[in-house]
């Protein structure tokens, strides 16, 4: 997770986005991992998404609202992470 001016700069950059980018881009294919960031003095979370047929240069940071069907893929991302800790 990011916090703090790292994140402020990582908020401005081009790859972090509120459109409905996954129209752009085609669907989405898997969520990758999330991150805590301050925007305008509140934390949000954001998900790195990568989609179908698509390279990991072409991942970008989203909000949850901006991820078609975002629901089902940050349920399969929490799912995938208890999966893990459990086998630890």
């Amino acid at each position: 997770m990011v916090f703090g001016c790292h994140a402020c700069a990582l908020a401005s950059s081009h790859r972090l986005t509120n459109t409905g980018i996954g129209s752009l881009h085609g669907p989405v294919n898997i969520i990758i991992k999330a991150r805590k960031i301050i925007l305008d003095g509140k934390y949000q979370r954001h998900y790195l998404v990568r989609f179908k047929n698509q390279t990991a240069d072409m991942d970008k940071w989203l909000k949850e609202d901006a991820i078609p069907d975002g629901n089902l893929y940050i349920s399969r991302l929490r799912a995938s992470r208890r999966t893990e800790q459990s086998h630890q």
